[in-house]
């Protein structure tokens, strides 16, 4: 015969979860006239799933906005996806890690080859260069532009040199 060994406190905590579940759901449907809970349905905001506390609308249209950013610029940090993001809606922002000379940031640029020559079609300021990585300056708008170019495997901001 085997058994099955319960941690007191796994009930606890799932007695106490339950009991929680209980008390809200009650206290919601409570509040509305029999007859109107059909309409209670409709009318609370969404939750994300059992157990977890509502999504507040303003963060599920941030999220879902940030995603449409990150499929429009492909392969793009999300440090320079929150600086486009700011520009666009001229916010001010502050982003530590990243270099910003007037409407340019510096960015590491992974390029599919060493060939530099079509970067001047994104108005580029190129600095240096190893292999197929190039650091640059790159104009805050054209950032997308220059990730969806089929010559680009990916925009990072640069590795930051800590000295002690």
């Amino acid at each position: 015969m085997k058994y099955v060994f319960i941690s007191q406190n796994i009930v606890f905590s799932f007695l106490l979860s339950l009991s929680l579940l209980i008390v809200a759901c009650g206290a919601s449907a409570a509040s509305v006239p029999v007859g109107d809970r059909a309409a209670l349905a409709v009318e609370e905001t969404p939750v994300a799933s059992i157990g977890q506390a509502p999504i507040d609308p303003d963060i599920a249209k941030s999220a879902q906005e940030a995603k449409q950013q990150a499929q429009a610029c492909p392969n793009v940090e999300t440090a320079l996806l929150q600086l486009i993001e700011a520009t666009k809606t001229n916010t001010p922002t502050q982003l530590p890690q990243l270099t910003i000379q007037e409407d340019r940031v510096q960015v590491v640029l992974v390029l599919e080859s060493e060939d530099t020559s079509f970067l001047e079609n994104y108005e580029v300021e190129v600095g240096t260069q190893s292999g197929n990585e190039v650091q640059a300056f790159v104009t805050i708008t054209h950032i997308c532009d220059l990730a969806n170019d089929q010559q680009i495997q990916a925009i990072r901001v640069p590795a930051t040199v800590l000295s002690q």
